[in-house]
């Protein structure tokens, strides 16, 4: 079965991240970066990011996934992405991160911000809890509430291990391929909703 995953949790103990450049600074696609789906991204990194809030694991680590600076960004560990990249046919994106925490130790080259390097199109919008958005007579993308049910076209989705629906841009979605290879490893602090796929 497919899932949904979802690197905010809304908890006290997630952590969540500030800027280390300046305003003026920052190019103007380093808001929109974990988020360019589809596309090649505008930056190569590594991009610096400084935790102020939220609580590491036991040991003082940081989680395998967490959420990134901004609204939709997911943040991945070096073997989470040795693991997509094992299992998924398609070349993604994985921008190098230098990472500053609350105690003032570097985390460099150790997480990467997760982009897509496709979107498809597979979900069943009459099986699903979407309500599409119309643009000029077509659909622009699919209005979801938080935890979702969705059902994706098997064939949209074969082989692969995660993806992200062009009309669906802000989730990322995992196989029961790859979220049984996160439960094996134990990895912690991300959480998922169940969804199914259909002929």
């Amino acid at each position: 079965m497919p899932y949904l995953l979802l690197s905010n949790t809304f908890t006290n103990s997630e952590i969540q991240w500030d800027d280390v450049w300046r305003r003026d600074e920052r190019p103007p696609e380093y808001v929109e970066l974990g988020s360019s789906h589809g596309q090649v991204p505008a930056l190569s990194g590594p991009i610096p990011y400084r935790m102020y809030k939220g609580r590491l694991l036991s040991g003082g680590v940081l989680p395998d996934i967490t959420a990134g600076r901004w609204a939709n960004d997911t943040i991945i560990s070096a073997r989470v992405k040795a693991l997509i990249e094992d299992l998924d046919p398609v070349t993604h994106h994985f921008i190098p991160l230098n990472l500053t925490l609350k105690d003032g130790r570097q985390v460099d080259g150790e997480f990467f911000l997760f982009v897509a390097g496709d979107m498809i199109d597979g979900i069943i919008a009459d099986k699903s809890d979407t309500t599409p958005i119309v643009y000029d007579g077509r659909l622009a993308y699919y209005s979801v509430p938080g935890h979702p049910h969705i059902t994706w076209r098997r064939d949209a989705i074969e082989n692969r291990a995660i993806w992200v629906d062009k009309y669906l841009s802000t989730q990322i979605c995992i196989s029961d391929e790859l979220f049984g290879k996160f439960s094996r490893l134990k990895l912690k602090r991300f959480d998922t909703v169940l969804s199914v796929a259909s002929d």
